[in-house]
């Protein structure tokens, strides 16, 4: 019994090798999260181009829109409930804010400024510029 041994050429291994990388860049895979830690597991994540910011639920896949349907521009949070003003990503859906409560992981809105005051009144948060959250300590 004759065994041969494959061989693989140098040319053979390049092409292996970006077969391999495209098939894991087509993957919906993460591996380095530019994200702050909010509470109740949500996540604030500033996009590779350092100006959009998304807001991602606990466990939830990245779908490209976040949870509040779009980009954060500004947002606020406490133990109970985050406030986010949001850019909706479909011109269908209002731009505004949005309250996630995050105990339930209910989202309502979008709100006027007028309609927060009135749903989030009692309510002890720091709303700032998505920027600005996100240096936060």
């Amino acid at each position: 019994m004759i065994v041969r041994r494959a061989r693989f050429t140098a040319p053979a291994l390049c092409l292996l090798l970006v077969a391999v990388a495209g098939a894991v860049a087509s993957c919906n895979v993460q591996l380095v999260c530019d994200c702050k830690k909010l509470p109740g597991g949500y996540t604030l994540e500033r996009w590779e181009d350092g100006a959009t910011y998304y807001l991602w639920a606990p466990n939830a896949p990245r779908d490209g829109v976040g949870v509040i349907d779009g980009t954060v521009v500004a947002i606020g949070w406490n133990d109970d409930i985050i406030v986010v003003k949001r850019h909706a990503s479909f011109r269908g859906d209002g731009d505004g804010w949005m309250i996630v409560n995050i105990h339930t992981s209910t989202l309502e809105g979008p709100f006027s400024d007028a309609e927060l005051e009135k749903r989030a009144s009692g309510a002890t948060l720091t709303v700032a510029t998505a920027e600005q959250a996100f240096k936060r300590p």
